[in-house]
């Protein structure tokens, strides 16, 4: 262990919000009887709060070399009867028993991105009881317009021909990545709307949508997504850069455009997205328009755009036959390198619908199939 993650896990027990959250939902799920699951756990924080709540046993599972200090620390507080260490990924270790509550803290800025869903949902299929409850529960995610100079100068760097030279294929990049970012209310430039809900525990992809006023002139540079969590019964926590009892650790998830736009009080945002938890992939869609109605900015974004691809990942195929450019270039793109992972015409299907939306659902299938054609005919 580094000091600089000494460091990060410290900061994870002095986040007073989050742990008189969780303190308060085990209060409520908890009892003696329940066996406590803690996906990630890190310095044993979920885990020695749920002992504490009283559960029967707590397993403690984490895939990194940081289970060697939750074993001392078990031991410290004299807990080796109740908590049981497991060192491995959650989701590949296996219990000798069915848990009747999953905890854990993998909750990005907008809940999916730090990988909840896809651990509670696998975890909620293989370990819990027909009555298992996981904390968070659920998630109800929201959107606001912010002002963001530094992502904005981000995408702008790569366009400036900094040092003579054109790199603005790294603009593309850059406007296609979700930016993490830490903030207060002085970068919002409208309250935040709900912009949907997802259980903890599911890892369908699902969309978002809301649509937002401008109360403060200036530039928007991107729309911002959190969320708030319902832990138990009456039980909240949230990441809301407005709310004065946010979580202190948590960040938010900026969803930037591809250049800034000036805006004024009453002009509106539109703001959309469909994520894959399981695949990390968010597509998102923002438009601007003024008040008097004329329109400033329209775009799609998807973050399989801001991926890196090499020649590595496309060398199967005679490059003659890809586009290097447009959406036909970037859609075959994905297949050939989802098909190099050994994925299905219906998975790589199913992925290219979620990065492209506003295309025709059947001429991706068949762009697709026939990628996968050309891709296969290569290998002979």
């Amino acid at each position: 262990m580094t000091v600089s993650e000494l460091k990060e896990h410290r900061s994870y027990w002095d986040d007073g919000p989050k742990v008189e959250a969780y303190k308060a939902a085990f209060a409520k799920v908890i009892t003696k009887d329940s066996v406590v699951l803690d996906l990630g756990s890190g310095t044993c924080l979920l885990g020695f709060l749920a002992a504490k709540a009283g559960a029967k046993r707590v397993y403690s599972v984490d895939g990194g070399s940081i289970i060697g200090l939750i074993e001392e620390l078990i031991e410290a507080n004299g807990l080796g009867d109740v908590i049981v260490p497991l060192h491995g990924f959650s989701t590949s270790v296996n219990l000798p028993e069915k848990v009747d509550v999953i905890v854990g803290d993998q909750i990005g800025g907008f809940a999916y991105d730090a990988g909840v869903n896809q651990y509670y949902a696998d975890a909620v299929r293989r370990f819990g009881t027909p009555d298992v409850v996981t904390v968070p529960a659920e998630f109800e995610l929201f959107a606001a317009p912010v002002t963001l100079p530094e992502v904005s100068e981000n995408i702008e760097f790569w366009r400036s021909a900094p040092l003579g030279f054109d790199l603005s294929p790294a603009a593309q990049h850059g406007a296609n990545l979700l930016h993490t970012v830490h903030l207060d209310d002085e970068a919002l430039l409208g309250s935040g709307v709900a912009a949907g809900r997802v259980a903890a525990s599911s890892d369908a992809p699902f969309d978002t949508a809301a649509e937002m006023t401008i109360e403060k002139a200036g530039e928007l540079h991107a729309v911002v997504g959190y969320f708030r969590a319902q832990m138990a019964s009456g039980v909240a926590m949230t990441n809301d850069p407005a709310d004065p009892d946010r979580m202190l650790r948590r960040w938010q998830t900026s969803f930037p455009l591809s250049r800034s736009v000036a805006v004024d009080e009453g002009d509106q945002v539109q703001f959309s997205s469909r994520i894959a938890p399981t695949t990390y992939t968010a597509t998102w869609k923002i438009a601007v328009t003024s008040a008097g109605g004329e329109r400033l900015y329209s775009q799609t974004h998807s973050t399989f755009l801001g991926r890196f691809l090499s020649t590595d990942d496309v060398r199967e195929v005679d490059a003659q036959r890809v586009e290097p450019t447009g959406e036909r270039g970037r859609l075959e793109r994905l297949v050939l390198d989802e098909h190099d992972r050994g994925g299905s015409i219906a998975s790589i299907s199913a992925l290219a619908k979620e990065a492209f939306p506003d295309a025709d659902p059947a001429k991706v299938t068949r762009a697709v199939t026939a990628a996968v054609q050309r891709a296969r005919q290569a290998k002979l």
